[in-house]
């Protein structure tokens, strides 16, 4: 039973070798580069003898969610079992033995990996255990949804394995409202095309969403790293409240608008 490491990147040089070198032990790499113009391709060249092109047409089809990408990279795969990582996660060795280990009992289940996620190199209790599906038997799972970050949807029973992958989620805080600016843009633009998005106060979600993260999630325990976080995550749902606001504005304007997120 062979292992393939499907993974997307996009000018994500900064922890990509470290990512590499975590998954040699893996029977295959399949990359799908975005178009990287920093040192990305030259990382991957390293690694793989082909380096293939993420479908772009389609990515754009789906509002930009560039997860719907990695069903290329499923369908690349040569070997029976799929592991699905990022540029900014390493495989330590606890859970490479716990791969393998699941890989030879050879069940037809898709397996969630929960995540350590790190902020500036510091783990943070904000997202919990942060349970990701990302090792399943190829052809059991495919992504499928408007958004990035949903689940793919599974056509095999679910299990859990229990060392975690580790995640370094931003490395400053341009890095983190960078992520913050994009991805409410996509969900926004995915949002104005659904009939069911309602127009809530975004103050409203705000406050509750951090009050979530801040009490339920933990993050109080981070101390200031923790506020600033549950502000962030917070601004995620409300943000994107306050941009499709402003393109249904833009839409009752002109009846072909061309948004500009």
């Amino acid at each position: 039973m062979g292992v393939s490491v499907v993974l997307l990147t996009y000018n994500g040089e900064r922890r990509l070798r470290e990512c590499l070198e975590s998954v040699t032990w893996a029977d295959e790499l399949v990359a799908l580069d975005g178009g990287s113009t920093d040192n990305t391709r030259r990382i991957l060249a390293a690694f793989t003898p082909v380096i293939h092109t993420q479908p772009l047409d389609l990515i754009r089809a789906h509002g930009g969610n560039f997860d719907v990408a990695r069903n290329a990279g499923f369908a690349l795969a040569r070997h029976d079992w799929i592991l699905v990582i990022d540029a900014d996660e390493v495989v330590p060795a606890e859970l490479r033995a716990e791969i393998e280990a699941t890989v030879r009992a050879d069940q037809r289940l898709a397996y969630f990996i929960p995540r350590t996620n790190l902020f500036w190199g510091r783990p943070a209790r904000l997202l919990g255990a942060d349970y990701q599906l990302r090792l399943f038997p190829k052809g059991c799972a495919r992504y499928e949804g408007p958004y990035l970050d949903a689940r793919p949807v599974v056509s095999c029973p679910v299990a859990q394995l229990t060392h975690p992958l580790r995640h370094y989620q931003a490395e400053s805080i341009v890095h983190l409202l960078a992520k913050l600016h994009t991805r409410t843009s996509q969900r926004a633009r995915v949002a104005l095309a659904d009939p069911a998005a309602i127009d809530t106060s975004a103050s409203r979600i705000f406050y509750y969403t951090f009050r979530y993260y801040y009490r339920e999630q933990g993050a109080a325990a981070d101390g200031l790293l923790g506020v600033l976080l549950s502000t962030v995550y917070a601004a995620y749902p409300a943000l994107t409240q306050l941009k499709l606001r402003r393109l249904r504005a833009q839409q009752r304007r002109s009846p072909d608008p061309s948004p500009q997120s």
